[in-house]
């Protein structure tokens, strides 16, 4: 395995994708560029599902589960462009570094997990590798992704989300919860007469608890 050459494709796709623009809603360039660079890899299937999402699919030698590296395609606005010490949309390489919007968040992981998942050998590979590229997450956080994971079905999940490089283990699913408080108006010359409810709501974080396994 030619690190060097690995590395080399990293950047070089890493610039290209951050040269291609888009923000959720448009990201037809960016998604252009993720397929065309998964084929020119060798993946066995590429595809765009009818989200947008961009999926590339290798094979290994043997059975085994099926993962999803996923990593949104889109970003937030460039703002001043004044403000920019490099061009925004560059992907100027200086100081060992890529500069440009999204070069982190999150095209960077993308372009990390595909070149990497398409330079193991096959028979390194048990069950099936996706490498996404997902749409709309600054918007719908996940929304997209779930078209994908309902598709491939797969075993396990790896967020390509910045995290200074340390492992983040997730977790199964999350909630939200709503509480509801009622209160009684008074007149403010006897208040001992009504219930606040607002008052009232300060009590709840002390009431409810969560532990590690919940």
């Amino acid at each position: 395995m030619d690190v060097k050459k690995i590395e080399h494709e990293v950047v070089e796709f890493l610039q290209e994708l951050v040269r291609a623009s888009g923000m959720a809603g448009d990201l037809s360039a960016v998604a252009g560029v993720a397929a065309r660079r998964m084929r020119a890899l060798g993946f066995d299937e590429v595809w765009q599902d009818a989200v947008g999402n961009v999926i590339g699919m290798r094979r290994g030698s043997q059975p085994g589960p099926r993962l999803v590296f996923d990593a949104h395609m889109d970003t937030v606005e460039a703002g001043e462009l004044q403000a920019w010490t490099h061009d925004p949309f560059g992907g100027e390489y200086s100081q060992g570094r890529i500069w440009g919007r999204g070069a982190t968040d999150d095209k960077g992981s993308l372009a990390a997990f595909t070149v990497a998942l398409a330079s193991l050998p096959r028979q390194a590979i048990r069950g099936e590798v996706y490498a996404v590229g997902s749409v709309g997450e600054e918007l719908l956080e996940g929304a997209a992704l779930e078209a994908v994971l309902d598709a491939v079905q797969p075993d396990g999940v790896i967020i390509g989300e910045p995290t200074d490089c340390r492992l983040g283990i997730g977790h199964k699913g999350r909630a939200r919860l709503v509480f509801s408080l009622r209160g009684k108006a008074a007149h403010s010359s006897m208040p001992e007469r009504g219930v606040n409810a607002i008052t009232s709501m300060n009590k709840v974080p002390r009431k409810v608890r969560f532990t590690g396994d919940q």
